[in-house]
């Protein structure tokens, strides 16, 4: 980190935090007003500093990233210019600014910036006050009414299913009903990071495909999605001496038999601080898994059955063991080719991960599935599961959205209420849609 004169990027960030708080507007470089609307959160991922800031810059409202440094020069010296993670950065906050410095994208645009510098100089040599306002109307309601916010909560979780329900029935309309399933499946192994590739393969290698391959042999399976994807060791130049390994030699050898080119390449995949058990090769390894699991009856009837089964009031414990897929044989202590990691879960697909594939995929799935099938009671079965099912481990937004809320982590008792205040964040913090949202009042 860059100091200069008693100055960090903490200093600069603490010092923009309680300039927003305080409702303080600022000015660009290029003078261009910027108001902020929403302030974000903490990056929890690569990239910039906060995500998701609503900024508003001379009427006109942008939601992206904000970065923070000393100095402007900083940004290049970072190595940010080059690096496309910053791509998505609307504004740059330094404290200090000579005139004419530009901060560039790795994509060629520029980015505007705002030097807070004469703000932390005025508190120094005048004693400046600052006086914190709440610009947020919803904050630290909930200790008020606590009722009152939960329901709105609920609400919203309930519709937050409803709009993935009714989005996997658009799909429906063009896809098999087993396909779409699928590719649900493999969009929520990819975690926040890998999201889109692994929808990308999803779309080039169908389930058909898979379902024809697993019924032969697991190994032509793994090398199928791991040869489309890019990601096998002959693939990867900064890998490729692991392929000495036997299981790797036999993966490879039975992609080279398939003699079709990779669906997509390594850049498309997102590796820098990635945990370990989310690595897209050990995710992929998961469905693999999973396809395995319910190849007798197939994935489409056997999940169908499960969710059938699931008792209301043992629902979740039946929900993840079905889901859940236990790491063998190289992925026991492998989380990538050729990188061990002894203290690694011994699950492929673990609890956290099968609870968001029950929260986003099974349940909002089968509801639609079900009602095109004239199946009601199916419906009501997962309406009832949504409803009753536990709090799952809390995500980055979670918290942020919580402790914004002035919530208790006790307080959201249901998985419902969690996806709720994930729609909350998404449908209007991040829009911001402040004075429409439902707790803005």
């Amino acid at each position: 980190m860059i100091i200069r004169s008693g100055v960090d990027e903490n200093t600069v960030i603490h010092l923009w935090r309680e300039l927003v708080n305080a409702g303080y507007d600022f000015m660009t470089e290029n003078r261009q007003s910027v108001r902020v609307k929403y302030a974000g959160r903490t990056s929890d991922t690569s990239g910039a500093d906060l995500r998701d800031v609503v900024l508003e810059f001379d009427g006109r409202t942008v939601t992206g990233n904000v970065e923070f440094h000393v100095a402007v020069g900083d940004w290049r010296a970072h190595g940010h210019d080059r690096d496309q993670a910053y791509n998505d950065v609307i504004l740059h906050v330094v404290m200090w600014q000579q005139s004419g410095e530009i901060t560039y994208l790795e994509n060629g645009g520029v980015v505007p910036t705002v030097a807070v510098g004469r703000f932390y100089d005025d508190i120094k040599q005048c004693g400046l006050e600052i006086i914190p306002h709440q610009i947020l109307p919803c904050y630290q309601q909930a200790e008020k009414t606590p009722d009152q916010i939960m329901s709105v909560l609920n609400e919203m979780g309930l519709e937050r299913f409803l709009e993935k329900a009714a989005s996997f029935e658009r799909d429906l309309l063009q896809f098999a009903a087993g396909e779409v399933l699928y590719r649900g499946l493999m969009e929520a192994l990819g975690y926040s990071q890998n999201k889109i590739p692994f929808k990308k393969l999803a779309g080039a290698v169908s389930l058909s495909e898979l379902q024809d391959v697993v019924a032969n042999n697991n190994i032509d399976l793994l090398a199928l999605l791991y040869g489309n994807a890019g990601l096998l060791p002959t693939q990867r130049p900064e890998i490729e001496s692991v392929f000495q390994n036997s299981y790797l030699r036999t993966l490879e050898n039975e992609w080279s038999r398939w003699r079709r080119p990779p669906v997509l390449h390594l850049e498309e995949w997102t590796f820098f601080r990635v945990r370990a058990g989310n690595f897209p090769t050990r995710r992929m390894a998961g469905m693999a898994a999973l396809l395995k699991k319910y190849s007798k009856p197939e994935l489409l009837h056997g999940l169908e059955r499960l969710v059938k089964n699931a008792l209301t009031e043992n629902s979740s414990r039946i929900l993840l063991d079905g889901l859940m897929c236990p790491a063998e044989g190289y992925w026991q202590d492998h989380f990538d080719f050729g990188k061990e990691c002894h203290g690694l879960t011994p699950w492929l697909i673990g609890e956290t991960r099968a609870a968001e594939i029950v929260t986003n995929v099974l349940l909002p799935y089968y509801y639609t599935y079900g009602r095109g099938q004239g199946d009601s009671q199916l419906v009501k079965k997962n309406l009832a599961l949504y409803s009753v099912l536990p709090q799952t481990e809390e995500n980055a937004v979670e918290k942020h959205m919580r402790m914004q809320l002035g919530l208790k982590r006790s307080n959201l008792k249901s998985t419902r209420s969690q996806q709720g205040i994930l729609h909350l964040y998404h449908k209007f913090c991040v829009q911001g849609k402040c004075q429409s949202c439902p707790l803005g009042g």
